[in-house]
């Protein structure tokens, strides 16, 4: 599955991937792993970030409770130490008890463990915060209550060229952000600062920063919040995208140029084949007037190949017609119309040819649907005339129907004949493929209505049983 932007892209300037050649297929796989693996690359980022910081502030609330409940157990014992240096020290020796005293000094003692243990848990959370920031690709960094910097990672100073002395205890906006989102930015700090929540959190916000050399740089941005000290803090993690674009672009262009020879291709195979069909013409014409003027002066055999001639000179013909109407659905701006399909499918049966032993059945009443209005006749019609050709031979029957689904009209076809080994379903659907024996098919009909009813936002499929018959299914979008 291709990344969702790249994705876009390809829909955009090309149309449908497995319509693509080869090479091109190979070149956007190489560039859906690029943006796959940076996007799995920012999210492992921007997780190990989340947890670091929730450790750190889970340490340092720890540490302060612990502190001011020591101070309170150290008052305590210079309180009960006090007391037994009074003057009334028969007194007080009997009311302080030994092991009160004990018991003080061991809580001590307990809360110094407890201490030394928050300490080592910190300083192992800021070992891994500082290797996991520090091997990052991405530019992480910190800033405070005041809108300066507070860490800054190896990686920032690559991208942003500022070194972390350089950069810190110096604001963030006035350096590193052009003036055109200074004030919108100044703006959304001031209710981070008090509330520690941004329209800006949970997007990735493009945007331009400025280099320590003055040069800028587009760049990804991602913002996220920790409160440490009682203050609200901010942490970004920013993305040097400079090189995804001028990918991008090229990829742009590439399309763009593939997409006007593609059409360059298309025009000239359209007035090629078009130019074809008149030398036919002439052909057949003269092989009519050899028939009619020469019937006795050729052999049966002579006859033969004339026949043979003319058969051959008719494939020939409705090839042509069939690639220039291939050609105009590819070529066609999609232009959906209200069809009635019971009105359509009753005319349409009048002009099928029909075959004896074969029964057409329609199930129901067909709905009104949307569709190209140019192209819906050549649809029912294909797929009829296959399911036709295809029945029993000695009791055929070709039944036609719909399933009303949530989001679609579901039509399908189907036949009782032989029916189709599953290791030809996918190449029915390809050029020149044809699995019928008669020589006069071009294997045209099944891809050229695939390409159709795909073209109007539905999909084809076919079922089939061995000795039992097959169904083609497609479906129309309701919207």
């Amino acid at each position: 599955m291709y990344h969702k932007l790249l994705l876009r892209q390809i829909k955009k300037y090309l149309g449908e991937i497995q319509d693509l050649d080869e090479k091109t297929k190979a070149f956007l796989q190489a560039v859906d792993r690029t943006y796959w693996h940076n996007e799995q690359e920012r999210k492992l980022l921007e997780r190990s970030m989340e947890l670091s910081s929730r450790e750190l502030t889970l340490a340092n609330e720890k540490l302060r409770l612990e502190a001011e409940n020591q101070k309170l157990i150290l008052n305590k014992l210079k309180e009960a130490l006090w007391n037994l240096r009074t003057e009334d020290s028969d007194l007080k020796k009997e009311d302080a008890k030994e092991e009160d005293i004990i018991t003080v000094i061991d809580s001590i003692r307990k809360q110094i463990i407890q201490k030394r243990e928050a300490e080592s848990a910190l300083k192992e959370s800021e070992e891994t915060f500082r290797l996991i920031t520090t091997s990052a690709q991405d530019a992480i960094m910190m800033i405070d209550a005041e809108g300066n910097v507070s860490y800054w990672n190896n990686a920032a100073e690559k991208i942003l060229g500022y070194k972390e002395d350089e950069i810190r205890n110096r604001n963030f906006h006035q350096l590193i952000l052009p003036e055109k989102y200074k004030k919108d930015f100044e703006r959304g700090f001031v209710r981070f600062r008090d509330s520690g929540t941004s329209d800006y959190f949970g997007k990735i916000l493009n945007l331009e920063a400025i280099r320590k050399d003055g040069k800028k740089i587009p760049v990804e941005l991602t913002i996220s919040a920790v409160k440490l000290k009682n203050q609200w803090h901010a942490i970004g993690i920013m993305r040097d995208i400079s090189d995804r674009l001028r990918s991008e672009k090229k990829l742009k262009n590439l399309l763009k140029e593939l997409e006007e020879a593609n059409n360059e291709f298309k025009n000239l195979t359209y007035i090629a084949a078009h130019d074809l069909k008149t030398p036919l013409r002439g052909i057949a014409t003269l092989v009519d007037w050899l028939q009619m003027d020469s019937e006795d002066k050729f052999n049966e055999e002579e006859k033969e190949k004339l026949r043979l001639l003319k058969f051959r000179v008719k494939r020939m013909y409705n090839l042509i017609d069939s690639i220039l109407l291939y050609l105009k659905v590819v070529g066609s701006d999609l232009k959906k119309d209200e069809i009635d399909i019971q009105f359509l499918m009753e005319n349409l049966l009048k002009e099928i040819p029909q075959r004896k032993n074969v029964q057409i059945i329609l199930e129901k009443k067909f709905p009104i649907i949307r569709f190209d209005r140019r192209f819906i006749k050549q649809v029912l019609q294909n797929l009829i005339i296959n399911a036709v050709e295809h029945a029993d031979e000695n009791k055929g029957v070709v039944q036609i129907g719909f399933e009303e689904e949530k989001e679609c009209w579901k039509f399908f076809v189907t036949d009782n004949g032989k029916g189709i080994s599953e290791k030809y379903h996918a190449q029915i659907f390809k050029l020149f493929r044809s699995l019928s024996k008669k020589v006069d098919k071009v294997g045209l009909g099944l891809p050229l209505t695939k390409k159709i009813v795909e073209n109007n936002g539905g999909k084809i499929w076919l079922e089939s049983k061995l000795n039992v018959g097959t169904t083609f299914y497609f479906t129309v979008p309701k919207s």
